[in-house]
C-alpha cells in the first residue's frame, strides 16, 4: 500500500542509505548536474538543434566586407544573385545585380571618401546588353560625414529572439526570428558568418515569401579597385543629389540597413 511504501522510506531515510541506492542516487546527481551544464551552454542534439533556445545576442559582423548573394521565392526560384563590396569605415559601397528582380543587370557605387565632392552613379541594362550599351545616372553627392552617411549593414531589430540552431547549406547555424511591419523574418548566421536571411510568414494574403543566401563572405576592408565602375560604361557629367534615406535595391536592404543618399 502507499502507507507500507511510505513508512518503508522512512525507516530508509532514517537508517541511511544501502550501496545500491547509493550508486542510484550519485547517478542521479550526475546525469542532473551534466543536464544542467549542457542547458547553459545551449549544447546542440544530434539532430543539430539546440537543448535549450535560451537567449543570445545577434553576432557583430564587421561594416567592411565583401559577399555574394542569392534571392529566391518558391513561386519564381532565383530572382537575383548580387555582390555586394562594403566598407563604411572608408565610407564607399558597391552592389552589382542580376536577375529578374532588377530587369537584367544593375550596379550602383557610392564614394564620399573623395574631396571636395563625392559622387554616386547607377548604371545598368537588359540581360546580354553590352556596359556600352548600358544607361548610366551619375550624382554628386557632398561628401560631409553629417549629410552622405550609411546605416548599419547588418542591424537587426531589437525584437530579435534566438530560437536555436539550423543546418544551412550543410552548415549548423544559430537562428534569429523577429516581426517588422506584421510580417515574420529569420535570420541565420554562424559567430563569423552571415549564412542567411528570409521573410518567413507575409501579414498580408498572397505576398510572397523569400530568402537571401549569403555566400562567401569574406570579412575585412576591400580594397580601392572594387569601387571602380565597369570598364566601358559611358557616363554623363555628374548632377545634383539631395539627401533622401532610399531602401537599397534588395528586399534583404529593407530588412538589414537603409542606404542615406
Amino acid at each position: 500500500s502507499i502507507r507500507t511504501i511510505r513508512t518503508l522510506t522512512a525507516v530508509r531515510v532514517f537508517a541511511g542509505p544501502t550501496t545500491s541506492e547509493k550508486i542510484v542516487i550519485m547517478a542521479t546527481v550526475c546525469i542532473v548536474v551534466c543536464s544542467l551544464l549542457a542547458l547553459a551552454a545551449g549544447a546542440p542534439t544530434q539532430d543539430g538543434s539546440s537543448m535549450i533556445k535560451r537567449a543570445k545576442p545577434f553576432p557583430t559582423y564587421p561594416e567592411q566586407f565583401e559577399v555574394h548573394t542569392v534571392e529566391s521565392d518558391p513561386e519564381h526560384g532565383v530572382v537575383l544573385k548580387q555582390t555586394l563590396i562594403w566598407d563604411i569605415s572608408a565610407r564607399r559601397s558597391r552592389m552589382i545585380a542580376d536577375g529578374t528582380l532588377v530587369g537584367g543587370h544593375l550596379e550602383e557605387i557610392r564614394r564620399c571618401d573623395i574631396e571636395p565632392m563625392g559622387w554616386s552613379v547607377q548604371f545598368g541594362g537588359p540581360a546580354g546588353t553590352q556596359p556600352s550599351e548600358w544607361k548610366c545616372v551619375n550624382m554628386s553627392v557632398n561628401p560631409a560625414p553629417d549629410y552622405c552617411q550609411w546605416s548599419n549593414f547588418w542591424d537587426i531589430p531589437s525584437n530579435a529572439t534566438y530560437t536555436g540552431t539550423d543546418k544551412v547549406n550543410g552548415v549548423l547555424a544559430d537562428k534569429w526570428v523577429y516581426w517588422s511591419g506584421g510580417d515574420e523574418f529569420a535570420f541565420w548566421g554562424t559567430a563569423t558568418s552571415p549564412l542567411k536571411t528570409a521573410k518567413t510568414d507575409a501579414a498580408v494574403p498572397g505576398q510572397v515569401e523569400w530568402a537571401i543566401d549569403f555566400v562567401d563572405f569574406v570579412p575585412g576592408p576591400p580594397v580601392l579597385e572594387k569601387f571602380q565602375p565597369t570598364a566601358g560604361v559611358q557616363c554623363p557629367p555628374a548632377g545634383r543629389r539631395g539627401p533622401s534615406g532610399r531602401p537599397s535595391v534588395t528586399r534583404k536592404g529593407r530588412i538589414l540597413g537603409v542606404v542615406n543618399n
